[in-house]
């Protein structure tokens, strides 16, 4: 026979948090989970002034580099931005339908394949890095 739970147990029976929103591309508001840790939120709304211009930034230099693309490491060299900067606004363009997938990988300094991205009107000319 089951039995009801203790007092002390209720979050173990809590139904899930719900799904967290999806931002657009062009949204200035920073994200953050449901429950943040202090640390999370001071710098996101540290971060906040910024990613509307680092986006831009991005987005940019993506575009300019035309059929070429860049992969995530390229566009952190080209403008010299930490990963943990230039990746978050590289997402937001994508979930944005701003810059996608070009289908092709090109290798990073590490050895690993990257995807290279480009901008839509872009798509289907991927030109290898050197060659």
């Amino acid at each position: 026979m089951p039995r009801s739970p203790r007092p002390d147990q209720g979050s173990l029976f809590a139904p899930p948090p719900p799904p967290e929103s999806v931002r657009h591309a062009t949204d200035p508001h920073v994200y953050l989970p449901a429950d943040p840790r202090p640390t999370s939120a001071a710098a996101a709304a540290a971060a906040l002034p910024h990613t509307a211009t680092q986006r831009r930034r991005v987005l940019d230099a993506i575009r300019d580099a035309g059929r070429d693309g860049l992969t995530d490491e390229e566009v952190e060299d080209a403008l010299h931005l930490g990963g943990n900067s230039a990746r978050p606004r590289r997402k937001e363009l994508e979930e944005g339908g701003l810059i996608v997938d070009s289908g092709e990988r090109r290798e990073t300094s590490t050895g690993r394949a990257a995807i290279v991205w480009v901008t839509p009107e872009h798509v289907g000319g991927v030109v290898a890095r050197g060659a």
